[in-house]
């Protein structure tokens, strides 16, 4: 299976992320995956308003600070600036 294959996991287990206007019929058809050194960062969720849709919004947060200086650094070295 391509999600062991690749140690990723699944944050939305059983969350319902579909909704069948006729029938009321809910269903999870939407999938976020992250990686396994991601997943423990990761707060995921779905939106409770579907905005008129039938497909509830899904969110996924990473809770980590990313820093760009040693890279812009490197880059403006390259550049001689």
């Amino acid at each position: 299976m391509i999600i062991e294959d690749f140690d990723l996991v699944v944050l939305n287990k059983n969350t319902l992320t579909h909704l069948h206007f006729s029938t009321s019929f809910t269903s999870v058809i939407a999938l976020a995956l992250s990686s396994a050194q991601l997943a423990t960062m990761c707060d995921f969720y779905v939106d409770k308003d579907a905005h008129g849709s039938d497909h509830f919004s899904v969110v996924t947060q990473i809770g980590a600070q990313i820093c760009f200086k040693s890279k812009l650094q490197v880059f403006l070295k390259k550049r001689g600036t």
